[in-house]
């Protein structure tokens, strides 16, 4: 049996099997790509926006996609899309939109009198146990005015978060959050009427 007896390395004193030094190699191999998978798990279960998590919807499926209305706020003066399937509840300060009667709030739109110029300066002026749960994500402009995309935390230290944006207009600071997993799209539809 000449042909299954093992290779082995001359190496200083001791003679090593070649099939040992090849095994150590694959361990650290395999131990790299599990690392690796876990880091891209990490990576899509907590920092990718929820928006691209979403599957979309396959060709020939039979779940009709949802339709988006247009909410008109004739006392703040303002559009906003949303989807068809949440419910539009008014507010003495806004709008909220939530899953059914009673159901989980979605969305909402506020707006308050406030004595700041600019989104940086309300934030700045925030309460140290309000800063402990949210943070500044991106400036954004809308409806033309420069916002910023807020971060809210569950709690401190938590991965897990909700957005919303916040801008000044004519002394009001107004509020859009958005927990749907198409906030983008919500953000981008606000607009003032005319």
């Amino acid at each position: 049996m000449r042909g299954l007896t093992p290779l082995f390395i001359q190496s200083g004193y001791t003679e090593k099997p070649l099939m040992l030094k090849s095994t150590k190699h694959i361990m650290v191999i395999v131990g790299i790509l599990i690392f690796a998978g876990g880091g891209v798990f990490m990576f899509w279960k907590y920092w990718l926006p929820v928006s691209i998590r979403q599957p979309t919807m396959q060709e020939g499926s039979t779940t009709a996609p949802i339709e988006w209305l247009t909410y008109r706020d004739e006392a703040h003066g303002f559009l906003i899309d949303y989807p068809s399937d949440l419910v539009v509840h008014l507010e003495k300060d806004g709008v909220a939109f939530t899953e059914g009667e009673g159901g989980i709030g979605i969305s909402s739109v506020t707006k308050a009198l406030t004595g700041f110029i600019t989104p940086n300066e309300w934030f700045a002026a925030l309460e140290p146990d309000t800063k402990q749960v949210t943070a500044i994500d991106r400036p954004i402009t809308i409806a033309g005015y420069p916002g910023l995309v807020i971060r809210h935390f569950i709690e401190e230290g938590s991965p897990n978060f909700s957005l919303s944006v916040v801008f000044i207009r004519d002394g009001y600071l107004f509020r859009i959050s958005d927990r749907s997993s198409d906030y983008e799209r919500t953000w981008n539809s606000f607009r003032f009427e005319e």
